[in-house]
């Protein structure tokens, strides 16, 4: 009988996991395609930004955000109203949407 002790011993001496993403794009169905510009955009610059793909409700969207680890959420309204959220305090600010790659990539150093 083997328990692996020494595959947990190595196991624990790692460290943990880093986030699958730096910024979680969140946007109705109506938006799809300035979520997609966005994320391509975040890209550009450096970033890990996923977004959902299999039509979640906003509710969903942001579970997921909080599962892949995102450190920022972008949550972009009906009206095209863009807000980012922090996903570690829950603070939120609306942020015009030209500065928008600037301020995440600054937020992330």
């Amino acid at each position: 009988w083997a328990v692996g002790v020494e595959r947990i011993v190595l196991a624990l001496d790692e460290s943990p996991p880093e986030p699958s993403s730096d910024v979680f794009i969140a946007a109705p169905d109506g938006q799809r395609d300035q979520a997609l510009a966005l994320a391509t955009e975040l890209r550009r610059a450096g970033l890990r930004a996923d977004l959902d793909l299999a039509g979640r409700s906003m509710k969903g969207q942001m579970k997921q955000a909080d599962r892949a680890g995102a450190r920022s959420a972008v949550i972009i309204d009906d009206d095209g109203t863009v807000v980012v959220r922090d996903m570690d305090s829950g603070e939120q600010r609306e942020v015009d949407r030209a500065r928008l790659v600037e301020e995440i990539a600054a937020a992330d150093e």
